[in-house]
């Protein structure tokens, strides 16, 4: 009998160092995932226009020479177990645009991610003060950084002009509801660490304007200049392509104007009887859609969805291509509306065979023949040629592709945003 207990004793030391050092290895390969890339090391010291500082816990990038104060500065908090450097890329792009960018690095980082508060409410206090005659300032928070991120902006302070929350299931215990600024929430189709039910529960405690954006096939380690971490999904999108999309995004938000109903207007709000695509409604679309342009393939498509255009956001994607090709029907479908537009020149409206979206093509040089309001299309089938009509670059002839979500039997032209880059993969 004693023999037996010894036995159940051995065996209980063993599994829990078994427990223990799986623990270890896994808390181990999280620091070590955590740790910068080559090129986000490079974007850490000083280079290209672009100064860099570190002092005290917060780094600091600025283009050299004397950085205006009515542009915006950006805030970065990282995630946890997270050197801070797999952010610099970010702040580096911030900089050499001409605003001020900071990363504040959470004090005390721990193995086992006890990322300690102590000292943090110092170095905001610090950023905030350098920056009280900056024309506002931006608030991103990645991953656990979002817990920060969320906690000041909770407060509102004066010159709060954005908040963006990327890969993260914050405000997880903060209301942000009533929070008067533009704010977006970013988040990846296979993320493994941030579930589609945490970002519903956080998207529940944004404001009704909060815009949220899906990267398709993007996970959680891609967000940043990193390795993967641990019981993170693997992405099916190349990890430049998903870093290049999420800053795109920041950057546009920190050239929107603070003016809540303007930027509401074009970038956030979702009109009155609308609803945003559903994953399944997309994946729909995506399964019978071709690019519209004749002899174009999927490597020559490049995603300028949230590239920044003057006080707002692309929202669509251009195709470059000779001027006079083929200008294809998408989908099934049937034209809406033949639109002369004084920015997007002649353009097609049309639906897809679901009646749920509603495809832009602008920019034609001209109409193909017997193209008119009303007729049916089919997938593949000519409706106009590529040309620079509108306020498209004379030099540069493109389709202007875009795909809204809306209610074409109600309305030809509104709708809610949908990237068409990804579809066409």
């Amino acid at each position: 009998m004693q023999e037996a207990i010894e036995g159940w004793k051995r065996a209980g030391i063993a599994t829990a160092a078994i427990a223990v050092s799986s623990c270890l290895a896994v808390a181990v390969w999280a620091q070590v995932a955590g740790r910068p890339s080559e090129e986000a090391r490079g974007a850490a010291v000083s280079s290209g226009g672009v100064s860099v500082n570190r002092d005290a816990g917060v780094w600091h990038f600025t283009r050299q020479g004397a950085a205006p104060d009515s542009l915006r500065s950006l805030i970065i908090f990282p995630a946890g177990r997270v050197d801070p450097r797999s952010y610099a890329p970010l702040a580096h792009a911030a900089a050499r645009r001409g605003h001020r960018a900071y990363i504040i690095e959470s004090p005390r980082r721990t193995l086992f991610g006890g990322v300690k508060a102590e000292g943090l409410n110092l170095r905001i206090a610090r950023v905030l003060q350098a920056n009280a005659r900056a024309g506002g300032w931006l608030l991103v928070g990645y991953g656990g950084g979002g817990a920060s991120a969320s906690t000041l902006a909770a407060f509102a302070p004066a010159g709060m002009a954005g908040v963006v929350l990327i890969g993260s299931e914050h405000p997880r215990d903060i209301d942000l509801s009533s929070v008067p600024v533009p704010v977006a929430l970013i988040a990846g189709t296979r993320d493994g660490l941030t579930r589609t039910d945490d970002i519903a529960k956080a998207q529940a405690r944004l404001p009704s304007h909060a815009r949220l954006i899906w990267i398709e096939g993007g996970n959680h380690s891609q967000f940043a200049w990193h390795g993967y971490r641990p019981g993170d999904r693997t992405a099916s999108i190349a990890g430049a392509d998903q870093r290049t999309q999420t800053t795109n995004a920041v950057l546009a938000m920190l050239l929107t104007s603070t003016s809540l109903p303007a930027f509401a207007a074009t970038e956030v709000a979702t009109p009155a009887g609308l609803t945003s695509a559903t994953q399944q409604e997309l994946a729909e679309l995506r399964s019978r859609i071709v690019i519209p342009v004749r002899g174009i393939v999927r490597t020559d498509l490049r995603d300028t969805f949230a590239e920044p255009r003057g006080q707002r956001l692309h929202e669509a994607i251009d195709i470059l291509a000779p001027r006079g090709t083929p200008v294809l029907a998408a989908t099934d479908g049937r034209v809406l509306k033949l639109f002369d537009s004084k920015a997007g020149g002649l353009m097609v409206y049309a639906t897809d065979m679901s009646e749920r979206f509603i495809l832009l093509y602008g920019h034609l040089d001209d109409y193909a023949d017997g193209i008119s309001d009303g007729m049916q299309l089919e997938r593949g089938q000519v409706i106009g040629y590529v040309g620079t009509t509108g306020n498209a670059p004379p030099g540069t002839p493109h389709l202007h592709f875009g795909i809204l979500r809306g209610q074409p039997a109600a309305s030809w032209s509104r709708g809610i945003a949908v990237n068409p880059y990804p579809l066409l993969f």
